[in-house]
């Protein structure tokens, strides 16, 4: 069985992360650990969870957080090239499968969310870049009879005497040897690539067309939902005419739930175009009938008045601009 450490600060920490923002992630807690997903068909030296590189010099890098745009997988893909001494556009970066050994360090489980990417895999994935690099240069030292001090590294090649060796070749001998635990890290001022200004790692795929997200996935006998809900927060669905939807192409089933209804069909786009063409009507609610213009005039009444609560006011913001040298 596996448990996942998940202490009542992280816990509470997730769960306001999950009131206040986008998450996507699930726990593995109470679940035997399976097999760590990987590409069974790429024989190769497979020195942690993250990485596995190939005798023909291919590193993936499994990426344990979600990509939604917000860059991550080329944040991440740098703090394995920057330790790793690989260029982070040269890496294979593969989005991971669910194991505990990607649940994200700030929470505890497999999740992304909260801006914490970065700050949770800081260390830890460039010490696993770094004790993999390790691994290669002792593998490097053995197989070419030379000291470890002698060797150096760049973009995923071993240099030696001036030649320069693909860290492939070296991979053999380094699965015969044990992981380092606390290899050291490169201070700041050595650093290649974090910090440093390059295109992302998915611009070209997403450019092309060819990047696969979330809604491109398909297995066999897959159909697609969509769902009808409330304009307004907590009104349930009074009422619907669902044979609208089901003469309707793809469709296989319309079905209310506690939050509307749901229109399932073979294609998403059929699902979609059934799912608005359904007339769903909701029990009236006191937020019904609030609108944006309502607030605003709300807003507006509550300011000619004397009620409420004023913050801090402090300092004199006009005399700090005159006093400025320079205003932006």
């Amino acid at each position: 069985m596996n448990n996942v450490n998940l202490s009542r600060r992280k816990f509470l920490v997730g769960t306001a992360v999950v009131g206040g923002g986008l998450v996507m992630g699930f726990s593995l807690t109470g679940c035997s650990t399976p097999e760590l997903p990987i590409d069974k068909t790429a024989e190769g030296f497979v020195p942690n969870a993250f990485l596995q590189i190939t005798p023909d010099n291919n590193v993936k890098f499994y990426c344990p957080r979600d990509e939604m745009g917000q860059g991550v997988s080329t944040g991440l893909a740098t703090l394995i090239g920057e330790e790793l001494d690989i260029d982070p556009l040269a890496l294979d970066v593969v989005f991971a499968g669910a194991h505990s050994d990607y649940a994200n360090p700030d929470f505890g489980v497999q999740m992304t969310g909260g801006s914490s990417s970065i700050h949770a895999h800081w260390t830890p994935l460039r010490q696993v870049a770094a004790n993999t690099r390790a691994m290669i240069i002792e593998a490097a030292a053995k197989d070419l009879g030379l000291s470890k001090a002698s060797l150096t590294t760049e973009n995923g090649q071993v240099i030696a005497n001036g030649n320069r060796h693909p860290y492939g070749q070296f991979i053999k001998t380094a699965m015969t040897l044990e992981a380092p635990e606390e290899t050291a890290l490169k201070p700041a001022n050595e650093f290649r690539y974090i910090g440093k200004t390059f295109p992302r790692v998915d611009a070209v795929a997403k450019s092309t067309g060819t990047a696969i997200y979330g809604i491109d996935v398909d297995v066999p006998g897959m159909h697609h939902a969509v769902v009808r809900r409330s304009p307004v927060q907590g009104a349930k669905l009074v009422r619907v005419d669902k044979t609208v939807a089901q003469d309707m192409p793809g469709v296989t089933d319309v079905i209310e739930i506690s939050s509307g209804v749901a229109v399932v069909a073979t294609k998403y786009w059929q699902a979609k175009v059934a799912a608005a063409a359904l007339k769903p009507v909701f029990e009236d609610v006191p937020l019904s009938k609030v609108d944006t213009a309502t607030v605003r005039r709300d807003y507006a009444e509550a300011m000619k008045g004397d009620e409420g609560t004023t913050g801090p006011d402090e300092g004199d913001v006009a005399a700090g601009f005159a006093a400025s040298s320079n205003t932006v």
